[in-house]
């Protein structure tokens, strides 16, 4: 006796049971069971003696012949970007995306360009009517005499429609709205969308005609129906954006025939979709220059390099804990770098504290090191000849007079500097009063001066000072883009060093001497070398000799590193730069350092100009 028998599908993976359960034993996924029609169970009815296949005979792997993919250009060159470089013969095909964001739009145009090249192409429509179809046309401006027009939802009929023409291509709107009239579940149930899938792929094997599915997303954005779906065809592509905005990305997560890298880009105009060229100028074109919080990333996609505009924006929260959220990016990837940036300023800061906090005791512990030193160079200077022995004492006990002398004068110099900074306040306050209102009048008139600066020059001397403007500025970038790199590199060995060496406050430590390093003149030898001095008199041999190989290995890589990065950057041979920085600390101090290297470029800018001709 025949009697009903209820399934339940994972709309994930297709997988089928008798009872409802909570999560999908297949897939693993929560809440993705669903009640399918009810089928009739009885007496099985006979079935032909035959086997299923096409009766295709086994061959050896050398015996098979080599076919070139034969690829046919879709008209679009963002499209076949991505597809790998055109359709492929036989190909079958799943695009999904939200909807309204433009897949009919795109397949349409798509069937027109091959039509113009002599292909017969059918669109199959399980959503629209033929008259919509044609509204559609008319408004994409397409007058095609190859393109065929179905509007039907039984595979079967489609079937018999497709090998009776026989297209080259053909397109499916949409996979969800097919149904077999053999089966009695709904159309776009996960057996209706998995048996007619699998109808479509062998008829696409089969006839050789390559087929476009068109795919509905889920709230999730993904392929909506079974997993497996995706698995089954041999190419799934994206379509992605927001419908309120006029851009379009299209992106393949699966290519038999190509790389899975490329990324195309589209603009949804009145005639549909138009192809982007230049994704970098359309994304830069509304970005304000010298804006707060924008800069310009540069991300590399497949084969294209693309240039995006990162903004920070922030306000005021009135919650305990600020919330963070990005738009356009990986949250994950945002969230590690700032947890990141987090963690290193948190330990800077509490290493800065503990030290100002042990600070006294460090002070207070000063004469004892001092005198434990004296003691070993006594007992040192004791164990020498006589003649070294007194040159040795002579020499301490000169520096030791030198040393307080030069102490004396320090502290002096500071009480003395104190007193004259007290004097001078009314003078100092004056100055900055007047600075800030020479600075704000000088900023209110900055267009007129400038407008005015530009009548008194010719267009081309006025063309060329822009030029040199652009340059200057483009140098003086790149020259600090390559001591930051630099100085990254030399904390990074610091850091790395000193924790191997489990040296107390080690990430204060690495950040304070790596801008010393800054300072050509002085450099990581002016703290690492005394340090290693101090720690051989201490009896500390181990921990001298790691922080002389420390200074050896830094040494060794600025010295490799320094010519090829500055050479890269800014086109400036390092010893010029060395210079400069060297005569401007004699002659202004540490403001001269920084003054002098920039004078130096503004004066090759001038030269390559031809407004000076210093040297040849």
């Amino acid at each position: 006796m025949a009697k009903e028998k209820t399934l339940f599908a994972c709309t994930a993976c297709g997988y089928e049971t008798s009872r409802w359960v909570g999560r999908c034993p297949g897939c693993g996924a929560w809440n993705t069971m669903v009640e399918s029609a009810p089928i009739v169970t009885g007496a099985p009815a006979k079935a032909p003696k035959q086997r299923p296949g096409t009766g295709a005979s086994a061959m050896l792997l050398r015996e098979i012949p080599e076919d070139v993919a034969v690829r046919s250009s879709t008209g679009i060159s963002e499209l076949d970007r991505v597809l790998g470089g055109g359709i492929v013969e036989g190909a079958l095909m799943l695009i999904g995306g939200d909807p309204g964001i433009g897949k009919s739009t795109l397949l349409l145009q798509v069937c027109a360009n091959l039509c113009k090249t002599g292909k017969r192409v059918l669109y199959v429509s399980g959503e629209e009517s033929a008259k919509q179809l044609k509204l559609r046309a008319n408004r994409l401006g397409i007058t095609s005499e190859t393109l065929y027009v179905l509007a039907e939802n039984a595979l079967d009929n489609v079937e018999e429609k497709l090998r009776g023409l026989s297209p080259d291509v053909a397109v499916i709107d949409s996979i969800q709205t097919m149904y077999r009239p053999d089966m009695a579940s709904a159309p776009g149930s996960v057996s209706q969308i998995r048996e007619c899938t699998s109808q479509i792929m062998r008829l696409c094997k089969e006839s050789g005609t390559a087929i476009f599915l068109v795919g509905h997303v889920t709230k999730d954005g993904a392929i909506a129906g079974p997993r497996m779906l995706e698995h089954m065809v041999d190419v799934v592509l994206y379509f992605e954006g927001d419908r309120q905005q006029e851009y379009r990305l299209l992106r393949a997560v699966k290519n038999r025939f190509g790389s899975v890298n490329e990324l195309g880009v589209f603009q949804m105009t009145e005639a549909g979709m138009q192809i982007v060229p230049n994704p970098s100028e359309q994304l830069l074109s509304h970005r304000a220059k010298g804006a707060s919080g924008s800069v310009v990333f540069c991300g590399l996609e497949g084969s294209r390099p693309l240039l995006c505009d990162v903004q920070a924006l922030a306000s005021t929260s009135y919650f305990g804990t600020p919330r963070r959220t990005v738009g356009g990016a990986d949250t994950g990837r945002v969230a590690l770098l700032l947890a990141v940036l987090t963690v290193l300023c948190l330990n800077l800061l509490q290493q800065s504290v503990r030290l100002f906090r042990a600070l006294p005791q460090y002070l207070a512990e000063l004469p004892a090191y001092f005198t434990d030193m004296q003691a070993r160079l006594e007992r040192f200077c004791a164990s020498c000849p006589k003649g070294v022995q007194v040159w040795l004492e002579s020499a301490i006990a000169d520096g030791s007079q030198q040393l307080t002398a030069w102490f004396s004068r320090f502290s002096a110099r500071c009480v003395s500097t104190a007193a004259e900074a007290l004097k001078e306040l009314p003078s100092v306050f004056l100055f900055v009063a007047t600075t800030v209102l020479a600075i704000f009048f000088t900023a209110a008139s900055f267009p007129t001066v400038v407008d005015f600066l530009r009548r008194q020059l010719p267009p081309q001397k006025l063309q060329q000072a822009g030029g040199v403007k652009e340059n200057l500025l483009s140098t003086l970038t790149k020259w600090f883009k390559a001591q930051c790199i630099l100085l990254a590199v030399t904390f990074t060995e610091l850091l790395a060093g000193l924790l191997l060496i489990r040296q107390p406050y080690a990430l204060l430590l690495a950040a304070v001497i790596a801008l010393i390093d800054a300072l050509p003149v002085f450099g990581t030898g002016t703290v690492l070398l005394p340090w290693a001095v101090v720690c051989l008199l201490l009896q500390q041999t181990p921990k001298a000799i790691a922080l002389g190989a420390i200074y050896a290995v830094i040494t060794l890589v600025r010295s490799f590193l320094e010519p090829k990065v500055m050479a890269a950057q800014v086109n400036l041979p390092p010893l010029a730069a060395l210079m400069a920085m060297y005569i401007g600390f004699c002659t202004l101090g540490v403001a001269g350092m920084i003054l002098f290297p920039m004078l130096l470029l503004f004066l090759k800018q001038l030269r390559d100009a031809g407004y000076l001709r210093l040297w040849k």
